[in-house]
């Protein structure tokens, strides 16, 4: 297994044939002048591409032989205009151009501010807004109380036991938090179309709060984790053993490095969607990673495979001693690639 860390994080879409993002540019700016793409995910076929501008959603049809892209619509997120930060599709989507979206037929979005939401993904041409539905933006975990301060930064599924879950991130200084949905759950609401009133409690709430050498290094006592991206490796889904992990979530924390947040089969006894646990399930295991900067061992160790120079703060010297600074570095993505041993 391979993760690949990023200082600057992109949205990619998997596009049919050779499609560069000036084209896309290009489409979007003949339908919307100003149009200043964002967010960004198409389906696994690349048949069919969502972009975000600001509040709206723009839903593109990619024909092959040639290439040819035609704007079904652009419409607001919701009554609100939600503005995504990251966005996914339901991976048991089955998008139609015609047809009122089905069930999976869902996009999940990190909204910042707003929260987190499901938008029914509707190619249907037409005036009327993106049906969205706010899925969680609590600070208490109550659904009634929708008032978090916290940053929704990033969303994604994973399967344990052959279930599907939804997994938010809710970044805030030193007080991030990872929340685990049941994806039927959140398919249910998006399919009921209310946009507020109708919030989901999380299953799980796994404090991010800060590396454990926080208060001893250095470089991270003046630092602060903040939940900045996740992925997940679901090598391990095919596996059904409770005491073996089904999927594991690498979390990237700025300065704060890596974290990763294991999930097995125990982790979620059997109940139906939908339904409190009857009895309180075991909590994930979560374990940080090496983090970098003046004082951490990468910096300071003698080990010859490793570069001091590499692994020390980032100095800003801006000629004026008063104003320099140095800062550690920071993760601000990560993906996972797995090489078929896990």
């Amino acid at each position: 297994m391979l993760i690949r860390l990023a200082l600057t994080g992109a949205a990619l879409a998997s596009l049919a044939g050779p499609v560069s993002s000036q084209e896309i540019l290009d489409e979007l700016i003949a339908v919307h002048p100003d149009s200043v793409p964002g967010a960004m995910v198409s389906d696994p076929d690349g048949r069919y591409l969502f972009v975000a501008e600001g509040g709206a959603l723009a839903a593109l049809h990619v024909r092959a032989n040639p290439q040819v892209f035609a704007v079904r619509s652009k419409r607001p997120i919701g009554a609100t205009g939600v503005k995504p930060v990251r966005m996914i599709l339901d991976p048991e989507a089955d998008l139609a151009l015609d047809d009122a979206p089905g069930f999976e037929d869902v996009l999940y979005i990190a909204g910042g501010r707003s929260g987190l939401w499901a938008v029914r993904a509707d190619l249907r041409p037409g005036g009327a807004d993106f049906v969205a539905v706010r899925v969680d933006d609590s600070t208490d975990l109550e659904p009634a109380t929708q008032d978090s301060r916290r940053w929704c930064t990033d969303v994604d599924v994973m399967t344990v036991g052959g279930v599907r879950y939804l997994l938010a991130l809710f970044a805030a200084r030193s007080d991030s938090h990872l929340r685990v949905y049941c994806l039927d759950d959140v398919r249910g609401i998006a399919a009921a179309g209310t946009e507020l009133g109708s919030e989901l409690r999380p299953l799980y709430d796994v404090p991010l709060l800060a590396h454990p050498a926080a208060q001893t290094v250095p470089a991270l006592a003046a630092s602060e984790a903040l939940a900045m991206a996740m992925d997940v490796d679901g090598g391990y889904a095919g596996t059904i053993q409770a005491g073996a992990e089904q999927a594991a979530v690498f979390v990237a924390m700025g300065s704060h490095g890596l974290v990763r947040v294991a999930f097995r089969v125990a982790n979620f006894p059997a109940r139906p969607c939908g339904l409190p646990w009857a009895v309180t399930p075991a909590p994930p295991a979560v374990r940080w990673g090496p983090v970098y900067g003046d004082g951490t061992w990468a910096n300071t160790s003698s080990n010859p495979a490793f570069r001091r120079s590499w692994y020390g703060n980032f100095t800003y010297d801006v000629g004026n001693p008063d104003w320099n600074r140095t800062d550690p570095p920071r993760v601000l993505d990560v993906a996972v690639q797995n090489f078929g041993g896990g």
